[in-house]
C-alpha cells in the first residue's frame, strides 16, 4: 500500500521550501506544488533532493548529527529555522562538504573565497568565519 501523507520532516520540508521556490529562488520549477499535495512519501523525497543548495545542508547537518534520513523533522528543521544540531556542525567541515555543490555557481570567486577562508572556518576561530562570511556576503552585516 503507497504511503499518499508525507512523513513529518517531508510535509515540513515542502512547507518550508514552497514559499521561495513558488518565488522561483530555489528548487524545481513547480515544486511548491508538493506541499499539501498528498503525493507519496517518495516523490516528496525526490523533489527534495532536486533543491541544489537545500539538499547538500540537509545531508551534511544529518550525517554530522549521526541521522542517516537529510528529511528527518529535526534536520529539516535545523536547516531552516535552527536548533541545537547545528551545534555540531563544524563550519570548516560544512564550507568543505558543500564547496561542490556550489563550486561552479558562483564562478572563480567562490573558489578563491573558499581557500581563504576554509582554514578560517574552524571552531577555535569562529570569528575569523564571521568576518569572512560577511565580506563575502557584499561587505556588511546588514
Amino acid at each position: 500500500m503507497t504511503n499518499l501523507t508525507p512523513e513529518p520532516g517531508q510535509a515540513l520540508f515542502a512547507r518550508y521550501a514552497s514559499p521561495p521556490n513558488e518565488l522561483g529562488y530555489c528548487g524545481p520549477v513547480g515544486a511548491f506544488d508538493m506541499a499539501g499535495s498528498g503525493e507519496p512519501t517518495s516523490g516528496v523525497a525526490a523533489r527534495a533532493r532536486q533543491f541544489a543548495g537545500a539538499w547538500p545542508y540537509l545531508e551534511i547537518v544529518a550525517a554530522t548529527a549521526g541521522i542517516d534520513d537529510p528529511l528527518d523533522h529535526r534536520v529539516v528543521e535545523a536547516y531552516w529555522v535552527g536548533n541545537d544540531l547545528l551545534d555540531r556542525v563544524d563550519p570548516g567541515a560544512l564550507v568543505t562538504g558543500l564547496a561542490p555543490s556550489f563550486a561552479d555557481q558562483v564562478g572563480g570567486f567562490w573558489q578563491v573565497h573558499l581557500r581563504r577562508t576554509s582554514s578560517r572556518c574552524q571552531p577555535s576561530n569562529v570569528s575569523g568565519c564571521t568576518k569572512n562570511r560577511m565580506s563575502f556576503a557584499g561587505g556588511s552585516a546588514g
